[in-house]
């Protein structure tokens, strides 16, 4: 009766120690959203891939996109509403809903208010990276590119 038991325990420990790759994901996805608010580009950046190659944008000048709207905008109201994610082995994409708006009377940038994306990611060196960011709509509009969306006037 004791061995069972014992297994069962041991078990339950395994499972309580080891985080899944779904938790870890879950854990990225939350410090890119507090980055983001935080309009923390360096953060939000230390979760993309070097490898990043989407839409014309590799990583060196989605980097310095990145950090010329985080001079530009200050900190910012960002949710992530709707998420939907799935996890296939080394490869996992996020769809979701972002609402996002200036504080205090800064400019409307383009992509604030509501827009629905698409976020790819790559296990690489045991730690989740984003490999793809690409907007569907914004403001109600479809939109195919990033590009498009930050050529968007609001």
């Amino acid at each position: 009766m004791l061995i069972p038991l014992l297994g069962i325990a041991a078990l339950a420990l395994t499972d309580w120690l080891v985080e899944s790759e779904r938790e870890r994901l879950d854990k990225v996805i939350k410090q890119v959203e507090r980055a983001a608010e935080a309009s923390d580009w360096r953060e939000c950046m230390r979760h993309v891939s070097t490898s990043y190659d989407h839409d014309g944008l590799n990583y060196q000048t989605l980097n310095l996109v990145a950090e010329g709207l985080a001079g530009r905008v200050g900190t910012m109201d960002i949710w992530m509403l709707h998420k939907r994610v799935i996890v296939k082995g080394r490869a996992a994409t996020l769809d979701c809903e972002i609402v996002s708006m200036p504080g205090g009377e800064r400019p409307r940038l383009p992509g604030t208010g509501r827009s629905t994306w698409q976020l790819t990611f790559r296990l690489e060196d045991g730690h989740w990276r984003i490999t793809r960011a690409s907007p569907t709509s914004a403001g109600g509009r479809p939109v195919s590119t990033l590009k498009e969306l930050l050529e968007m006037p609001f």
